[in-house]
């Protein structure tokens, strides 16, 4: 391992990206003569590229005359780094890879033996699906009551969480309960914190569909005054 190399790469500030993440990963692990063996999936694990990214940029390095790539005694190829041409100035780019020096592809992967000398392909992609926002609820009451509830959970000390499940838990008790409104909903909310309170960490989705149980003295008296069950005389006890 020579630390000659890997000065010279990061004096040339000639790459960014993947294929300088790539050339300093074999000038760290070079010899004095400037070659290293690590196999594509020791630097796929090394620097966290994919298969893809990684031979794109050996053969951009291999074009560049920056890596020079040839069979050795082992599976893996050998890599010399160039330092002379990565020092140069005026080195051009876009270069194809140099030819009568035994470059041969990286031996790794099954690859077409027609297709000596040639990156592999790219992969085709996976199509994207497409992102769907999700709508807000129908329900006009939603919001308000989802506001009451951080409300609730903020002046009880009890950490407010909230996401998808606990959106569709409520979305679910309203459903159910198409008639109370908001005010009615408030004083339930209420009731459940009197009567049991909130375990620390206990997530709304957890006690929003059993709101219902805690509609108990004033609250029960009026929701029967609302279906018709007692006189109008009662609505003074409420107030």
């Amino acid at each position: 391992m020579s630390n000659r190399y890997l000065r010279a790469v990061w004096e040339s500030g000639r790459y960014t990206g993947a294929l300088l993440i790539v050339l300093v990963y074999l000038a760290d692990r070079a010899d004095e003569s400037g070659e290293c063996w690590p196999g594509a999936a020791a630097i796929c694990k090394a620097t966290r590229l994919d298969r893809r990214t990684l031979f794109r940029a050996l053969k951009r390095l291999c074009a560049d005359g920056i890596v020079e790539r040839y069979a050795g005694q082992r599976k893996s190829n050998v890599y010399r780094i160039n330092i002379d041409r990565l020092s140069s100035g005026d080195m051009p780019l876009g270069a194809d890879c140099p030819k009568g020096s035994g470059a041969l592809p990286l031996l790794v992967g099954a690859y077409d033996p027609q297709s000596r000398g040639v990156a592999p392909p790219d992969l085709p992609k996976k199509p994207q699906k497409a992102t769907v926002k999700p709508q807000a609820p129908a329900d006009p009451r939603h919001g308000e009551v989802r506001a009451l509830i951080q409300q609730a959970c903020e002046v009880n000390e009890v950490p407010f969480v909230w996401d998808g499940s606990e959106a569709k838990v409520l979305g679910d008790w309203l459903k159910a309960n198409p008639r109370l409104e908001v005010k009615d909903i408030t004083k339930l909310i209420h009731c459940r914190f009197r009567s049991e309170g909130i375990a620390l960490g206990e997530r709304p989705r957890r006690w929003i569909a059993d709101l219902g149980q805690y509609a108990e003295g004033p609250l029960d008296r009026f929701k029967r005054l609302r279906q018709g069950q007692h006189s109008e005389a009662l609505v003074g006890t409420l107030r």
